[in-house]
């Protein structure tokens, strides 16, 4: 299991420009969205996140904490039934989301968005008290749309709608989109855009062709395949 995590490290090697794209990319000198219109309060009301914030036990935040420090180590949460049944196809997961990655930086240069605990005082980065180093973002107006969202619920789209993984991973789209608003660093708005982008850029890949996506009853029935034989040999 060791010698298949190899391909990992290429995943964040390869993100690391994106990376620096994106904490550029408030540097260019577009006015930040600090809701210059009806529409923009609408979407970007700290209601949302006030609200969320009332609910304040400690179990919860650990629990958001927790839940948001897990994207950090995606790769490996949306890859592990590749990883363990069919280590070949997890080449084809790790290339589309690096993709998607790449993808979401100009959405990053044309609407730098403040996140809430920045734009509204009353909002608290509850994050920041657990992971401190985590929350320190080189661009602080990289709100809009969600990654943390929009990543995993990008992998469960590739896994496609009849594989069991694929019910996880939206079920882990919906926490850590729950953990963000909660924690100040998202508004719904964000996490909301993150599942629409992740759809259009799958959408446009399956039309496009790409290599980079699975042949789906191969992918259901081999991995169905690696489940029974591991029950046989238990």
């Amino acid at each position: 299991m060791v010698q298949r995590l190899w391909p990992l490290p290429a995943i964040y090697v390869a993100m690391l420009p994106a990376g620096l794209l994106r904490a550029y990319a408030d540097d260019i000198g577009l006015p930040v969205r600090q809701h210059f219109n009806a529409l923009e309060r609408l979407l970007y009301a700290p209601e949302q996140t006030t609200w969320l914030q009332k609910l304040d036990f400690e179990w919860l935040r650990l629990a958001a904490a927790w839940t948001y420090a897990s994207w950090f180590v995606l790769p490996l949460i949306v890859g592990l039934p590749l990883l363990v049944f069919r280590p070949g196809e997890f080449w084809r997961l790790g290339a589309f989301l690096v993709l998607f990655y790449y993808l979401a930086m100009p959405l990053f240069l044309l609407y730098p968005l403040s996140p809430p605990w920045l734009a509204h005082p009353e909002v608290h980065r509850t994050l920041a008290a657990y992971f401190e180093e985590m929350t320190r973002d080189s661009n602080p107006y990289a709100a809009m749309p969600s990654l943390h969202a929009a990543m995993p619920a990008a992998a469960a789209l590739w896994y496609g709608w009849r594989h069991p993984y694929s019910r996880v991973l939206w079920a882990y789209a919906g926490l850590i989109g729950f953990a963000v608003v909660y924690g100040g660093e998202h508004y719904v708005a964000d996490v909301l855009a993150g599942f629409l982008f992740a759809a259009l850029v799958y959408r446009a890949a399956v039309a496009l062709r790409l290599p980079l996506l699975p042949k789906r009853a191969a992918l259901i029935v081999e991995l169905s395949s690696g489940r029974a034989e591991l029950r046989k040999a238990s």
